[in-house]
């Protein structure tokens, strides 16, 4: 996401490795490069903490292979070899953080990324908290618990569609979080596992309006920031719906359409951005 100060990626804590992989977007022509002995003409340095705040010593590298590690309360430093707008990535365990920063000639810019639950993460916690709750179902499943074992089985069935956060896979999720509003289990596990299902939707919503706000910034074409402004407007709108529902499935709803939303706004921007960078 491009921001030039903090991203975040959900909530998650706890975690010791950290990884920061930085891919070129657009505008340079190179990543990486022999840190030592070459003249690195761009910079990027950031902090990289968790829900707490703070993160142990981790290990920083480049999709190129170089890399150091973070100095005390996760602070990092990137260079590249060329100027242009790139892509950081943070990972700890099952915790994700991704940020998009452009850097200029000879300058340094600040990024710092906030760990949160990916949304693979609370995908894989949900379906083993939906395997484990249908095995200790007794077989064949009592009466009292036939409904609930029932959408437990075809919310598992549509998981099983998640891939990536994309059209089909958000919808994966949204299926699947209305099947469980069907089962009304009250199995720990599930809850849990649902309630942070939510909320690394929520987290991916709010990362993908950071990201589409400062893309938005960065267009100089009137005509083109009206039709950008828009679209994020549209999908500010469903996450104010969103977050104004009570039940869990109606949250789902909104949350993917707002996600869906921000990134037909991206799209847009970053269409834009490559035409008035010609």
């Amino acid at each position: 996401m491009l921001n030039r100060n903090r991203t975040s990626a959900g909530l998650l804590t706890g975690g010791t490795l950290l990884v920061v992989s930085a891919a070129l977007a657009v505008g340079a022509s190179n990543v990486g490069g022999d840190y030592a002995t070459q003249f690195v003409p761009a910079t990027v340095t950031g902090t990289v903490t968790d829900a707490q705040g703070d993160v142990e010593a981790a290990l920083v590298a480049t999709i190129a292979g170089h890399g150091t590690r973070t100095a005390a309360g996760g602070s990092y430093t990137l260079h590249f070899a060329a100027p242009g707008i790139y892509t950081v990535r943070a990972s700890s365990g099952a915790k994700r953080a991704s940020g998009q920063i452009e850097v200029e000639r000879g300058a340094t810019a600040t990024l710092d990324l906030f760990l949160g639950a990916s949304l693979d993460g609370a995908a894989d916690a949900l379906g083993a908290a939906l395997s484990t709750r249908l095995a200790a179902l007794d077989d064949p499943v009592p009466k009292e618990n036939r409904k609930e074992a029932k959408y437990l089985r075809k919310a598992r069935k549509a998981l099983l569609h998640w891939q990536a956060p994309d059209k089909r896979g958000l919808k994966a999720l949204q299926k699947t979080i209305g099947f469980l509003k069907k089962a009304a289990s009250v199995d720990a596990a599930v809850v849990v596992a649902t309630d942070g299902l939510l909320a690394s939707l929520a987290g991916h919503a709010e990362a993908q309006a950071v990201e589409a706000d400062a893309a938005l910034a960065r267009l100089t074409v009137p005509k083109h920031t009206k039709t950008v402004q828009k679209l994020i407007t549209k999908a500010a709108a469903a996450m104010g719906k969103a977050r104004s529902q009570a039940a869990a499935a109606k949250q789902a709803k909104f949350y993917v359409k707002a996600i869906l939303g921000y990134d037909k706004a991206l799209a847009k921007a970053a269409a834009f951005r490559t035409k008035e960078s010609r």
